[in-house]
């Protein structure tokens, strides 16, 4: 239901493109109609705590599967990430805990088993979207370390290691697909026009002595490659584009998160180093302290 209003909400963006005046008025009456009458109907049919609320994967179903249960936030829009169902269906998933292996427990139809690519899917991008960046990576390792063939990257499994439990679409393609989503998404990716760098990916991959590359990365603001190669104290980042960029984000996600940091090319905020009007190519060195 959220996808069909959210693509009411793409219609309205291409009568906007396109100049359909007279479409558009029609148009934007059918989204802000349904989008209305969707939020009415999870704030009614949510399942509620003692303290909080949250939306299930069927409305007014507590056992059913937690699948799509952030869509209406992201990518859908529908609703801010401050909502008191969007925060309360974070705190459910967290409330329900996480297995052995590192992954949300009881997410879909098994009563305490794991739907692998959720992790992801879901909620890792909810996560990013929201700049919770920690939280975001965290499920990474955990969805690749259940993925031995043909066994486990199943559509849903048994919550103990080496399960005989499996329910569901086997070999599940959704779940790599997840995966190169989002290693893309933490790498590099496109938010209210400024280019994001390393936002999401673990804060081990920027120890001393790592460097991280991509090379020919397509993105709605150009053709991108990059190195960011961190020595002792300092981080080198190189950037090449095919297009004018106006705005990028290197996100210093460092194992050690006491750090500051030094260049007198950007600006910071935090783990962010912000560089504007940069024009196709970048080449600095961040001193860390």
């Amino acid at each position: 239901s959220c996808m069909s209003v959210a693509a009411d909400g793409l219609t309205v963006k291409a009568a906007e493109i396109l100049g359909k005046k007279e479409d558009l008025k029609i148009l934007t009456e059918i989204y802000e109609s349904a989008k209305r009458d969707i939020i009415k109907s999870m704030r009614e049919n949510s399942v509620k705590e003692s303290d909080y609320e949250w939306i299930p994967g069927t409305f007014n179903a507590e056992t059913t599967s937690l699948f799509g249960c952030l869509s209406s936030y992201y990518p859908c829009g529908i609703l801010d990430k401050d909502d008191p169902l969007i925060k309360g269906t974070l705190r459910r998933v967290e409330e329900k805990g996480i297995s052995e292996g590192g992954l949300p427990v009881g997410t879909g139809w098994l009563k305490d088993g794991l739907w692998v690519a959720m992790a992801l899917d879901n909620f890792s991008a909810a996560y990013l979207e929201m700049e919770r960046y920690d939280d975001a990576a965290k499920f990474l390792y955990p969805v690749l370390n259940h993925a031995s063939p043909f066994v486990t990257w199943c559509e849903e499994r048994g919550v103990e290691p080496g399960s005989a439990v499996k329910t569901g679409d086997w070999q599940h393609l959704w779940t790599p697909l997840s995966v190169g989503r989002y290693v893309r998404d933490a790498l590099i990716n496109e938010k209210k026009g400024a280019l994001n760098i390393l936002c999401g990916i673990p804060r081990e991959w920027l120890a001393d002595g790592c460097e991280i590359s991509v090379k020919g990365a397509v993105t709605y603001l150009g053709k991108i490659d990059f190195a960011a190669k961190r020595t002792r104290n300092k981080l080198v980042l190189r950037l090449k584009s095919d297009k004018d960029l106006q705005r990028v984000i290197l996100h210093l996600r460092l194992p050690e998160k006491d750090k500051k940091f030094v260049c007198s090319a950007c600006k910071f905020d935090g783990e962010k180093a912000i560089f504007e009007n940069i024009g196709t190519t970048l080449k600095v060195e961040i001193e860390i302290i």
